[in-house]
């Protein structure tokens, strides 16, 4: 009986560990056009039309976007499940209307700030220290 249980033991720990692991996706994957709806566990309202969008080509591993109000551009770089957006480049439109310098400001703080990511059902999570979950998009279907 005891020769039986740790095995059990054994295969019930590494299942059930499967599933919070992120897997990295092939880099063509996460090519496309996605929209966030989530920055810092803060909904956005899907409404508007000031929410951040952006495109990930895995081509030339560029990244392009629209923080809702300016444009924001530049290289990312992938590691297996790591990924980084350096020298992001921001345009410098102010835009008063409501909530949008602020979206903004959050936007580009969480990607400074990204160390991870996972691709689960077009839905683009990325990840900070201790695994916090900084962003959601959800990616088009083009």
């Amino acid at each position: 009986m005891k020769k039986l249980f740790v095995p059990i033991l054994f295969i019930i720990f590494f299942t059930g560990c499967k599933s919070t692991m992120k897997t990295a996706v092939k880099p063509e994957q996460l090519s496309g056009e996605y929209i966030v709806y989530e920055i810092n566990d803060i909904a956005l309202d899907n409404s508007a039309t000031d929410i951040p969008t952006f495109t990930l080509s895995a081509e030339d591993s560029y990244f392009q976007g629209n923080t809702g109000c300016n444009s924001i551009f530049g290289p990312y770089e992938l590691d297996g499940s790591k990924i980084k957006f350096p020298n992001l480049a921001v345009s410098e439109k102010y835009c008063p209307e409501g909530n949008t310098m602020e979206i903004e400001r959050k936007f580009i703080e969480a990607l400074n700030e990204v160390k991870d990511y996972r691709l689960h059902n077009r839905v683009l999570t990325l990840y900070g220290k201790g695994n916090n979950i900084l962003l959601r998009a959800t990616k088009t279907q083009k």
